[in-house]
């Protein structure tokens, strides 16, 4: 999934990141854990410092922050809907971005199709 997300979102100014998460209740011995996914939004780096550092557009250490946190069922409709939308894109000479195209990373309950062109996504070309 992630690997797919680099790829149909590459050139933006933030990563998107699935990461597989174990939910726990400690205050409960009788309910076992339960494996959640989460999607964080990454600023991504403008370069490296003299001091060989990231230094970031922000000015800080870069932000991170959590987006939604999937159920494994949830999740899997996202990962089929990033399948289908990879394919779509990898047949044609568009970046993703453009409207109908299916929006996985949407926190939504369903994975619903973009309404108008993701703006500065079909400009920049797409990675191979």
């Amino acid at each position: 999934a992630n690997e797919m997300t680099e790829e149909l979102r590459g050139g933006e100014s933030h990563e998107f990141e699935f990461k597989a998460q174990v939910l726990s209740d400690v205050t409960s011995v009788d309910t076992d854990p339960e494996v959640a996914v989460s999607l964080y939004v990454m600023e991504r780096p403008e370069g490296v410092g003299p001091s060989g550092e990231w230094f970031f557009k922000s000015g800080g250490p870069g932000s991170r922050s959590l987006r939604a946190l999937f159920s494994v069922e949830q999740f899997r409709t996202r990962l089929e809907a990033l399948r289908d939308v990879y394919h779509e894109v990898e047949c044609r000479d568009e970046p993703w971005g453009l409207a109908g195209d299916l929006d996985p990373w949407n926190i939504h309950d369903s994975v619903p199709r973009l309404l108008e062109t993701v703006e500065g996504i079909v400009t920049r070309g797409r990675s191979k």
